[in-house]
């Protein structure tokens, strides 16, 4: 069985968390991705993207992260549009999807590198916010840790279209998981996030309804600060289910081509391998904790002085 090897450091140690790849087909394709990154790029420095969408932060601070930005954003570029909602906090959800289809538009308007970078960091910022309400909305006492990797600048290229197949591995109970789960870079949502946010305006625009038809590099380890037992698990996924179902119905999808029955809108995501090493009580007392290296039985990502190096075994 295929196993991937992630090392976390902290502010003074470190650990290792051994993921054994399950056997379906996504996992196939995820191995298959990297393996062809790394006969391509074997040898040298990629730009790798890395995500820890848990903040620890309160909802205050967060929502004020937003309005700090926004605020920025107006100072040093009048002519970029800001929607007027950034005045609005606390922000509900509604205005955060309102800021965040702003914020596509303005990153296809070829920003320079400053800006792009301040759009960068009000995506992320939303994107916190995001995570503190819905782990609220899901009762979570301890709201899992999420840490996502992907080799973004490339990985269009390698792309691998989504099979029913593949979807078979969508779980609506990663988060209770201590797992391995297929990520996404992608700008608009799925159907369970359109359902979840109650975003019927997305949910009208092909733009803004994306479901996750393929396979990439990114990938997320969810570590959870709270587990269930499986016939909880079974009643969670069912009701997950029946909620995003629910929502499409009442709203009509069906007139905009979106069938909640369809792979491609399976809820949760694709689990592709399980870690025996839970490590969140550490993880919580860390200030700041990176990914040092991704080990996988064909080649190591390891960080270097220069940025992340691939090197083949």
């Amino acid at each position: 069985m295929a196993t991937v090897t992630i090392t976390l450091t902290g502010e003074t140690d470190y650990r290792i968390l051994n993921y054994e790849l399950s056997n379906n087909s996504a996992s196939d394709k995820f191995l298959n991705v990297w393996q062809r990154i790394f006969q391509d790029y074997n040898g040298q420095v990629l730009e790798f993207d890395f995500e820890c969408p848990t903040p620890i932060s309160s909802e205050q601070t967060l929502q004020y992260n937003i309005h700090n930005i926004c605020k920025q954003i107006i100072t040093d570029w009048p002519d970029i549009d800001i929607p007027a909602c950034w005045r609005n906090v606390p922000y509900n959800q509604t205005d955060l999807n309102v800021l965040h289809d702003k914020f596509a538009e303005n990153t296809q308007l070829q920003p320079d590198e400053n800006l792009a970078r301040m759009l960068c960091d009000l995506n992320f910022a939303i994107h916190e916010l995001e995570a503190k309400i819905m782990n609220r909305a899901e009762n979570f006492e301890s709201p899992p840790y999420i840490s996502s990797c992907s080799a973004h600048k490339v990985e269009a290229d390698y792309s691998i279209p989504l099979t029913e197949s593949d979807a078979q591995c969508y779980d609506a109970g990663f988060k209770y998981q201590n797992c391995m789960i297929i990520g996404y870079n992608t700008l608009g949502k799925d159907l369970q996030a359109l359902a979840f946010d109650n975003d019927i305006n997305s949910m009208k625009n092909s733009l803004r309804y994306v479901p996750k038809t393929d396979i990439k590099s990114q990938f997320s380890i969810i570590i959870p600060g709270t587990t269930m037992p499986e016939s909880e698990l079974n009643q969670y996924r069912q009701s997950i289910q029946q909620h995003v179902t629910n929502w499409a119905i009442d709203n009509n999808s069906h007139e905009y081509d979106i069938d909640p029955n369809d792979f491609k809108n399976f809820t949760g995501r694709m689990i592709i391998g399980h870690c025996a090493d839970n490590v969140y009580e550490w993880i919580m007392q860390q200030s700041s904790i990176s990914m040092h290296s991704v080990r996988f039985e064909f080649g190591v990502v390891k960080l270097q002085d220069s940025g992340y190096m691939l090197e083949s075994l």
